[in-house]
């Protein structure tokens, strides 16, 4: 079974303290979501700088969070700023569906 998120690094950081790892994933959607809706404005737009800040932030947010995958998609979005406009709109799908995937894991950890 595909788990999206390796909690075992935020668990070692936070000594396994639930309060805290509950405040960390409220953050975290909070930061992704920020995340995604710049990803959306910037997708089809010539900003390809802020597209690349976009997925930079998320890459790291969800790095930190242990969520690889989800970081791997936000660097190829990274990377790929100055792609036409239906190739970041495939990637940003992509990422989407991650997030998804993501959000729907911590959920359970939450209660």
């Amino acid at each position: 079974m595909y788990v999206p998120v390796d909690l075992t690094n935020l668990r070692e950081m936070t000594d396994g303290d639930k309060d805290v790892e509950m405040m960390l994933f409220e953050e975290f959607f909070k930061s992704a979501h920020s995340c995604l809706s710049g990803l959306e404005q910037f997708c089809h737009s010539p900003e390809n700088d802020q597209w690349r800040r976009n997925a930079h932030a998320f890459k790291g947010i969800a790095l930190n969070i242990g969520a690889a995958q989800l970081s791997t998609l936000c660097k190829q979005a990274q990377d790929g700023m100055a792609l036409p406009s239906p190739q970041k709109q495939t990637l940003l799908d992509s990422i989407k569906t991650e997030y998804g995937l993501v959000q729907n894991y911590l959920k359970t950890m939450i209660g």
